[in-house]
């Protein structure tokens, strides 16, 4: 049996390289019904493994705290939420395959699991992050930056067989909340026709900062502002926490932001686009996580009732007009 599933293995990705790499010998209608055809072998092997794996995950519960240890911070469930911590978080988002698989350190849902949307959790112990330089930062400018960017990378996209990716402008543009030492934004952007939104958040620390990245494609989402008002460094490791010696990232908000934006895009394009794969090739790809998936949402329906456990009260969305006393740039 093993050898059976590795040799459709080897067929799967064998026709991976041919749709990517050989256009000319095989057509891409040819190469997708081989790569069908392969995970029609291993179907159902992997749907078992995936389903059990996933079901044996510590699903966080609506009003239960998940604490990260490597962040030094906790999420406070409320009854719309669940979440994957550590280890679980990256076998999830390695079994769908995503580039972030490797820096992930949580992943929070909404409930009931019916939209593919998550926002991912992954920090970064750079050091004391300044803002005395977020005057400096040029939204305007940032935005042309980005977008000539990714049309330059649109070459090597075509090359690689890829999708082009085209940013269209601000959906919400880069704001500083000083209140909760957070940054935001969003770009519109879309690639291979298909609408995507990119959303993140930085919420600085005494020692790093957590990235949260909302995956997704709903403009009207929830569910990055309802995590950000239910997430905090724990105390200590606040950015109001800084004590003079303490170790600093050497750049200033600005800079951070800068850097993030661009490089943050492609990946959630990649993200995008997986997602898009997934749903043109239709149930047989994402039956393992179906079935998880139901399962799960059967779990939480038990505990909707569980009141809201977060200290802290929700923030304005991030699609309504910023408070005066927030700067947004």
């Amino acid at each position: 049996m093993r050898t059976f599933i590795a040799s459709a293995a080897v067929l799967r990705i064998g026709t991976v390289a041919l749709l990517q790499r050989a256009p000319l010998r095989i057509s891409k209608a040819v190469a997708r019904a081989l790569i069908v055809a392969a995970m029609l072998i291993v179907g159902t092997a992997r749907a078992d493994t995936v389903d059990d794996t996933i079901r044996a995950m510590h699903w966080y519960r609506p009003g239960e705290p998940v604490h990260f240890a490597q962040s030094a911070s906790t999420l406070f469930l409320n009854t719309r939420h669940t979440a994957i911590a550590a280890a679980d978080a990256v076998q999830f988002e390695r079994f769908i395959g995503s580039s972030f698989a490797d820096e992930v350190e949580g992943i929070t849902f909404a409930v009931p699991l019916d939209k593919d949307e998550r926002v991912l959790f992954q920090y970064f112990p750079a050091g004391y992050v300044g803002i005395d330089d977020w005057a400096d930062l040029d939204a305007d400018a940032l935005l042309r930056t980005v977008s000539d960017n990714t049309e330059k990378d649109n070459a090597a996209r075509r090359e690689r067989g890829q999708t082009e990716l085209h940013v269209k402008g601000w959906l919400r543009r880069s704001t500083l909340d000083r209140a909760s030492d957070t940054v935001y934004w969003s770009f519109a952007a879309t690639q291979g026709g298909q609408p995507l939104i990119n959303a993140i958040a930085l919420r600085l620390g005494r020692h790093g900062y957590e990235k949260l990245t909302w995956i997704g494609d709903d403009p009207n989402s929830k569910l990055l502002d309802d995590t950000l008002a239910a997430y905090e460094f724990d105390r200590g490791d606040t950015y109001r926490d800084y004590v003079s010696g303490d170790k600093l990232a050497g750049y200033g908000i600005a800079a951070l932001v800068g850097a993030v934006a661009g490089a943050n895009l492609a990946k959630a394009a990649a993200a995008g686009a997986l997602l898009l794969a997934l749903k043109k090739l239709g149930f047989l790809l994402l039956a393992p996580l179906f079935f998880a998936y139901r399962w799960i949402r059967g779990l939480f329906k038990r505990r909707r009732s569980l009141p809201i456990t977060s200290p802290h009260s929700e923030p304005p969305p991030l699609n309504s007009d910023t408070p005066a006393s927030d700067r947004e740039i």
